[in-house]
Formats: C-alpha cells, structure tokens, sequence
C-alpha cells in the first residue's frame, strides 16, 4: 500500500498478492521430474491519493506460512488504511497474473 506514480498518474494503491506454485506439466517434465513455476495473483485498488491516504504512508506484510493465515488475517482487519478506504469507491482495480 501507498503513494505510488506510473504512466497514470499518481494514485494510493492497496494491493493484495498471492503467491502460489503451478506444477509444470510439459512435455520434459513428465519424465518423473516435476517443475514447478512460481505464479503472483495481484488484486490493485486504486484510490485518489487524498491527504488522509498520503499520510498513512507505505507499507506491506507476508504470510509466511498456512499457520499464520488467522494472524495474518487479523492483523489486515486491524490496519488503519482498511479504516480508511472503507465506503471508499477505488477509481480503478486491476488483476493480473505473472510468472516469477
């Protein structure tokens, strides 16, 4: 999350990752050898950078490991910038997959 400019513009972004395995299935690996690719899900909501938004700065947090999800998901309920952009409307939100 934070204040970030691209070709767009400047707009507060609020991004949600995940990061997952996709085993790889072609044809040199299914000789009892497996591949994996490591994929990224990427949720953005773009907001207009208002002062409210600039002022909670910028930041991120993993989850490291499936234990951690009730945390995790505790501690991202609690954050002050969902607080924030609740009943806000996102000027844009976009999804995209990639290979890492």
């Amino acid at each position: 999350m934070g204040v970030y400019g691209r070709e767009q513009g400047e707009w507060f972004e609020f991004d949600v990752t995940r990061q997952f395995l996709e085993l790889d299935t072609s044809e040199e690996y299914r000789e009892g050898f497996a591949e994996y690719e490591i994929v990224q899900l990427h949720l953005t909501a773009r907001y207009e950078p208002v002062p409210e938004l600039i002022a909670l700065g910028a930041g991120d947090k993993w989850c490291e490991d499936r234990v951690q999800v009730p945390e995790f998901e505790a501690f991202i309920r609690d954050l002050e910038v969902c607080r924030q952009l609740s009943g806000r409307r996102p000027a844009s939100v976009s999804v995209l997959v990639d290979l890492i």
